[in-house]
């Protein structure tokens, strides 16, 4: 049994193909269709109910995708069962998106059905009569979610850029759209009722954004895409390195560090969040790109307040780079949170050079401490001068304590978070001299 339909959706191809590759948004066109469990790698399980006059039943199927062709072409494999194994259906899908505006997409969708067993011999005639309608019924429910879920073709928007060029010309054409990278915080606000993007910009296919590198001097390079488990992961992260990789192991849980990502983390800026206070001790810089070009910016000056940052209208971040260590660095990362994954209450990053027994370059940073990553030149001027020990720190502490401006929230009040500050650093500086890892 054959079933095609062609229809027109009012949303972009980009949107479109999305959609289609969401088991969770897609499933539910098919009529009849349940309960989804998505199992990765494109494959999904639902049950689907039949109904053909007064012949009824369900079917538990298994969907695999085989083949796509982003953003044009989707092949798909279906297997399912009648309650009793008493019947047996197969079907090979294909979906075709067509371009037809910018917010307008042709949709072609063909499935070869084959059911053998009692409700091939009962009801496969009558399947066959309503071929049609089912094909219509797929189209309108599809047309349905995805015209209601963008609010309407003039609505929220979708992209799906190939490269940093592409998707800085859409920012510069839509200064109300926001970036998609991991998007937790981002969906989470939208839901929230916090941010009304105008479009999203998805990041997911530009390619040049997920890769990790190091050069021949020893820097090393994040794409704004890496995911804070990659960052975890990065062999090779040294001396005053290290104390980014440090940082991303203690993100949240698994689940999020493998969803999240650098770029999205930072333009972020959550003074509580683990990377602000890590790039700044570790000197990183952060590059960004807009319609005007390319552009780095040191992390100590990317920080601006809460929730803010030094990017300019139409700028996204490309990449974070790391310098290469100092020569005898060592680093920590300590942080102090209510439970195991939250944000921080207070967070310390600590990178030293400590040469022939003396300190000789000493960056600290505060993290939940102000609205930005907190230093202080005469904290660090201290250890430099009178070396590493128990009353150096103890006054390196309370030049940061003086440098901070902490607030009272859910997680601890000012007073609270000042006095966690010796406690983090004299144990970072421990950690960092001992080389142990957070």
């Amino acid at each position: 049994m054959k079933i095609e339909e062609a229809f027109l959706v009012g949303a972009p191809i980009e949107r479109v193909w999305e959609f289609a590759m969401n088991p969770a948004e897609m499933a539910p066109c098919v009529p009849g269709c349940g309960e989804v469990e998505v199992l990765g790698g494109g494959k999904y399980r639902a049950s689907v109910k039949v109904a053909m006059g007064p012949v009824r039943t369900s079917f538990n199927v298994s969907v695999e995708l085989v083949k796509t062709e982003a953003p044009a072409y989707a092949a798909m494999v279906t297997r399912g069962e009648e309650g009793g194994k008493a019947s047996m259906l197969t079907a090979d899908s294909e979906l075709h998106f067509k371009r037809v505006g910018p917010n307008e997409t042709e949709v072609r969708y063909k499935s070869e059905v084959s059911i053998v067993g009692r409700f091939g011999r009962f009801g496969f005639g009558m399947m066959k009569k309503k071929a049609r309608d089912l094909g219509e019924q797929f189209a309108g429910n599809m047309r349905e979610r995805l015209e209601t879920a963008r609010g309407g073709s003039d609505s929220l928007k979708f992209f799906l850029p190939k490269t940093v060029e592409e998707a800085t010309a859409l920012l510069a054409e839509e200064p109300e759209a926001r970036c998609l990278a991991g998007g937790a915080t981002l969906v989470a606000m939208m839901n929230a009722d916090l941010l009304e993007p105008s479009a999203l910009i998805s990041l997911r296919d530009v390619e040049a954004l997920g890769r990790v590198s190091r050069d021949a001097e020893g820097g090393v390079a994040f794409g704004a895409m890496a995911n804070h488990a990659g960052v975890a992961a990065m062999n090779g992260c040294d001396g005053g390195q290290r104390v980014v990789r440090d940082a991303a192991r203690v993100i949240g849980h698994p689940a999020i560090r493998n969803m999240g990502t650098i770029g999205g983390s930072i333009a972020h800026a959550d003074p509580a969040a683990d990377y602000p206070a890590a790039l700044v001790a570790a000197d990183a810089s952060i590059e960004v790109a807009g319609a005007q070009g390319r552009r780095e910016v040191a992390a100590a000056d990317f920080f601006v307040d809460y929730l803010e940052t030094a990017l300019r209208p139409g700028e996204m971040v490309i990449a974070v780079r790391l310098p290469p260590a100092p020569s005898g660095a060592v680093s920590a990362y300590e942080k102090f949170a209510r439970v195991d994954g939250d944000f921080a209450t207070v967070s310390v990053a600590v990178v030293l050079s400590e040469e022939d027994g003396r300190c000789s370059r000493a960056r600290i940073a505060l993290g939940g401490c102000g609205p930005a990553p907190v230093r202080s030149a005469e904290a660090e001027a201290v250890l430099v001068e009178k070396g590493i020990s128990k009353d150096s720190i103890s006054a390196a502490c309370e030049a940061l304590a003086s440098a901070a401006d902490p607030v009272d929230d859910f997680r601890g009040s000012a007073e609270y978070r000042l006095l966690l500050i010796p406690a983090l650093v004299e144990r970072a500086v421990a950690r960092a001299r001992r080389g142990e890892p957070t």
